[in-house]
């Protein structure tokens, strides 16, 4: 049993009805774990929405803080993980506020995490799973599609601690390859602790990760449909660029077992 969870989002909003979705991601947390462990990062210099201020009113007990710079991608991830291992939190969830959390799937991840394990991830719309109903596939070389996504991923605070995610990420000169922070973090750690850093990716039940997509424009759908298009291609690059192999990732369908 896990000592203590973080339920942790990154954010900011286009327009003020953007807080909708963050506040509904917050409610359904707060049906998990306590308000005080529940973690927001805000990209204050990016936000229209009045984020900061609307969680101050609204949420005062969640953690909530802006992260100057954000970056593109890993400074408030890490700024994130920081908060939790101040607190002592030993595994902390990532979810998008397009995917509010719920116990079900917060059990499932967490009945694979154990000891040797880094991360735990929920399979989404995108991936390439390769395990059948009720099995268990252990993927070499994983691409892009095949890792767990910070959209909705567990990972052991004690483990990721030690490295973070990796500033490579952040293609500072090369901003088309930004992003893709689990699959440097994932790598570095499996080749700096065999044996201790495993990556899984598990299916979830029906009904567990039910997506969020309100306020939502054509323009918002059309760049996640790129990001996702471009997972496989800013993988590549970033293993290139840390002269790493692509990691194992175990592949987990629980449906007859469960």
């Amino acid at each position: 049993m896990h000592k203590k969870l973080g339920v942790a989002t990154r954010f900011y909003g286009l327009t003020e009805g953007d807080v909708q979705r963050l506040a509904a991601w917050v409610d359904a947390a707060r049906a998990v774990v306590p308000a005080s462990s529940i973690f927001v990062a805000i990209n204050s210099e990016a936000d229209r929405s009045g984020s900061q201020d609307f969680m101050r009113e609204h949420y005062p007990d969640v953690v909530t803080f802006p992260v100057t710079p954000w970056g593109r991608v890993v400074q408030a991830p890490n700024a994130l993980l920081l908060k939790c291992a101040e607190r002592q939190v030993s595994h902390l969830l990532f979810a998008s506020t397009e995917y509010p959390v719920t116990q079900s799937l917060l059990s499932l991840l967490q009945s694979h995490s154990d000891d040797q394990t880094l991360v735990v991830g929920a399979r989404l719309a995108g991936h390439d799973f390769k395990t059948p109903p009720g099995g268990r596939v252990l993927v070499s070389g994983a691409s892009g599609l095949q890792i767990p996504w910070n959209t909705c991923a567990l990972w052991s605070t004690g483990h990721l601690i030690h490295t973070g995610f990796v500033l490579t990420a952040d293609a500072v000169h090369d901003p088309d390859n930004a992003g893709m922070e689990e699959m440097g973090t994932i790598a570095a750690q499996q080749i700096l602790w065999p044996g201790r850093a495993a990556a899984k990716l598990v299916a979830p039940r029906a009904g567990d990760l039910v997506p969020n997509t309100h306020g939502w424009t054509i323009q918002r759908r059309e760049r996640h449909a790129r990001i996702l298009e471009s997972k496989n291609s800013r993988s590549v690059t970033q293993l290139e660029r840390l002269s790493l192999s692509a990691p194992e990732v175990c592949h987990i369908d629980d449906a007859l077992t469960s």
